[in-house]
């Protein structure tokens, strides 16, 4: 059995390297092959390139939005493995290397935000969920970008898209979020 699919353990363990390095939060990265680390969990075998980003912080933390955007979904995804609570928002600039469509899974579920609304950058969306809410995950928050085509290939619906995928990943569907998150776009 994989000691990481246990939220508790898996928690103690990414605490403990942030605590080492003296870092407030950890992160997992973009196009990671996590086929080793979730050893057992849902995905077939070699499906498991991350689409997005993970930033390892505790649960409640406040989370904001990055850019101007329109609430387009609000799920509460409770399955094991699953989104959790999952924001997704159309992004009302132009897309940002060919996306139009931002992610926000693992979230605690709560009435912070509704379908329709508009945003500004900086506004408060939402909270990181405890497991019983995100999934059943340790706490963190997943950001991933999404291209309007991968969107119709899920026929409009956001929880039909993943946050893995077997390689090769098609990268202008799934452009890595870093430098977005960082505010360079």
């Amino acid at each position: 059995e994989n000691p990481l699919l246990n939220p508790q353990k898996c928690n103690a363990w990414v605490t403990e390297i942030a605590a080492r390095h003296d870092a407030d939060y950890t992160f997992g990265g973009y196009l990671e092959d996590r086929s080793n680390l979730w050893r057992g969990h849902y995905l077939p075998e070699g499906a498991q390139q991350h689409l997005g980003i993970d930033y390892n912080v505790p649960a409640g933390t406040r989370v904001s939005l990055l850019t101007d955007g329109e609430v387009m979904h609000i799920g509460r995804d409770g399955s094991f493995g699953g989104w959790g609570g999952v924001l997704v928002f159309r992004l009302n600039k132009a897309p940002y290397k060919g996306a139009d469509y931002l992610y926000y899974g693992h979230l605690a579920w709560d009435d912070t935000v509704k379908v329709g609304q508009k945003l500004k950058a900086g506004a408060f969306v939402g909270r990181v969920g405890e497991p019983h809410q995100n999934g059943v995950w340790f706490p963190h928050i997943h950001v991933q970008l999404v291209s309007e085509r991968q969107m119709k290939l899920a026929n409009g619906d956001p929880e039909a898209v993943d946050g893995y995928m077997p390689p090769p990943v098609p990268r202008e569907d799934f452009p890595d979020p870093h430098d977005y998150v960082l505010g360079k776009f």
